[in-house]
């Protein structure tokens, strides 16, 4: 389903939706000598430079790859959701769930952008399911490897700093 969602909006090209021109600027100005960081979004955006900038030296600097790098992280999202619920409440339903966050507006369109929300929904996401597998069988590095994406994921977006303070 995402796959032909992705093939009716067609989000390739380098437009920058929302705050992604700021934020892409952010990742291409790494590179250059007299990089100051914008006091604006540097305390939004401290998490993602990291896998920003990885894929940036990789691939090269590209809108695009930034955001396809998004719309991968919206469904690994959706995976994770699926996984979380499907012991609870059958698989129709979790389908139902993992559908209705598919299809919800506000997620969809910060999937096919650079925004700090999916990312850090994703690594909260993660790190729940981490949690769980702790709980089941206690494994201490299922916990660290849990703590760290929890802590990654409040370092992209402070307000699911209480996930990490929860566990």
């Amino acid at each position: 389903m995402m796959g032909l969602a992705f093939a009716f909006t067609r989000p390739l090209g380098e437009m920058a939706l929302n705050d992604d021109w700021l934020y892409a600027r952010m990742v291409r100005d790494l590179d250059l000598s007299t990089f100051k960081p914008d006091t604006f979004i540097v305390s939004v955006f401290v998490g993602q430079w990291g896998y920003a900038k990885i894929l940036t030296f990789l691939f090269g600097f590209h809108l695009t790859l930034l955001r396809l790098s998004t719309f991968f992280l919206a469904v690994i999202a959706i995976l994770c959701l699926y996984r979380m619920v499907v012991f609870r409440l059958g698989v129709r339903m979790s389908l139902i769930i993992c559908l209705g966050l598919l299809f919800h507006p506000l997620f969809y369109h910060l999937s096919l952008s650079f925004m700090t929300d999916i990312p850090a929904f994703v690594c909260i996401l993660l790190g729940l399911i981490f949690y769980w597998y702790w709980w089941e069988s206690p494994r201490l590095s299922l916990w660290w490897l849990a703590q760290f994406l929890t802590l990654y994921g409040s370092f992209i977006r402070q307000n699911y700093f209480v996930f990490f303070a929860a566990s």
